[in-house]
């Protein structure tokens, strides 16, 4: 017996190489709920400041996440935790939320037959 192994978007060391979940159909709804399944992985755990925060202070926020995840001393405390740290823009966070909260009723009620929160 042959067991088909895929990944989500989001590899981690030594998979690399698998098949993404989303090319192994040719399924437009499929495709969609597979990618949606990602885009929690995909982003993580972002950092969402409330309603009116200032352009000028998003910036320093941004900055700041993207300047702390090349800390080394970070780094290496999450090597020793088995964290793996990758910093995700702000831009690609917004994307990938806004593709999955824009889906069609559809792909939704699909993905919920799959998917329950």
């Amino acid at each position: 017996m042959v067991r088909l192994v895929i990944r989500g978007r989001v590899s981690e060391q030594g998979i690399e190489t698998l098949p993404i979940d989303e090319e192994v159909t040719t399924d437009k709804i499929g495709k969609e709920i597979m990618a949606m399944r990602s885009a929690g992985d995909l982003i993580g755990r972002p950092y969402v400041p409330p309603p009116g925060t200032s352009l000028e202070l998003m910036t320093v926020l941004r900055d700041a996440f993207a300047r702390a995840t090349k800390d080394p001393e970070l780094r290496e405390d999450a090597r020793k935790l088995q964290f793996n740290i990758e910093h995700v823009s702000a831009e690609e966070c917004l994307k990938v939320l806004n593709d999955a909260l824009t889906q069609p009723e559809n792909v939704v009620r699909e993905f919920s037959k799959y998917i329950k929160f």
